[in-house]
């Protein structure tokens, strides 16, 4: 018990997130010397040596901040979560920097970089822009409500077009813990992948107004879609319920049905957590 004991103490004298920032700090200043001697290099060989030993320096950087793991899940960047862009461009920044420190003009390397950064923030202004003239009363109104999901109420959810129900279940499953991607408009018949615990999710958003159900083709869609996206799991989710036949196919293709009364309970999940 006393071993263990100790153990845990020389493990908590070093925190894990500072154990890691001090090995990154470490591989870039490794690759500011590596740059250096390639400067002073004159044999090809020898250069090329130094090449690789700077290529597997910044794949160990992508690694350690883990990037590879945000690629894995999407490769589209406008999806990702402001840490991981952040991340991203940290990376970015640290091989500027070492490239920069080869071509003796560090200074407008770095420059050039938070240019750059500023024009591809401004990009993003600009998306977000579109998107509240696109859906101003429903950005209004989570506005009014500090964001918060509870308040959006089924009425106003009734009234949502399909994309304005996709961006919301964006949203909802985001606050749930998810990993969430919106698909393009191509979906295939999935319009959100959600992954969690490793797991992915495909799922098929159906707005319908006040009458209507959900039919077959439906739980059709998304099945071909699950297949194109190579998810483990999928699910149909509405704001109305499901016809006879459609709950029947569901059973059958392994498909969940997330109906009305499914809707608000993870809304409530949501304002719980």
């Amino acid at each position: 018990m006393d071993k263990n004991r100790n153990k845990r103490e020389e493990n908590y004298f070093v925190p894990k997130p500072l154990r890691k920032c001090l090995l990154i700090l470490g591989l870039f200043f490794l690759g500011m010397e590596i740059t250096s001697q390639i400067l002073l290099q004159n044999d090809l060989p020898a250069s090329l040596l130094f090449w690789v030993f700077l290529i597997l320096i910044s794949v160990m950087l992508f690694r350690l901040l883990g990037l590879n793991k945000s690629f894995r899940r999407t490769h589209r960047i406008q999806n990702w979560k402001p840490k991981q862009k952040l991340t991203l461009y940290l990376y970015i920044f640290l091989n500027v920097l070492l490239i920069a420190s080869m071509l003796n003009f560090s200074y407008q390397m770095v420059v050039f970089f938070f240019l750059v950064l500023f024009l591809f923030r401004r990009s993003i202004g600009q998306r977000a822009k579109k998107f509240e003239m696109m859906f101003p009363s429903f950005l209004r109104n989570l506005r009014k409500k500090s964001f918060h999901v509870d308040f959006v109420s089924m009425e106003d959810i009734d009234n949502m077009s399909g994309t304005e129900f996709e961006k919301f279940l964006f949203k909802l499953f985001d606050g749930l813990g998810y990993y969430v991607e919106l698909t393009p408009h191509t979906d295939y018949g999935v319009d959100l992948i959600i992954i969690k615990n490793k797991i992915k999710t495909g799922i098929q958003a159906k707005c319908y107004g006040e009458g209507r159900t959900v039919g077959v083709a439906a739980v059709n869609e998304v099945c071909g879609g699950g297949g194109h996206y190579k998810v483990q799991k999928k699910a149909v989710i509405t704001n109305r319920y499901f016809s006879k036949k459609a709950k029947i196919s569901a059973r059958s293709n392994n498909v969940a049905m997330i109906d009305r009364e499914g809707l608000q309970d993870l809304i409530r999940k949501y304002n719980n957590k």
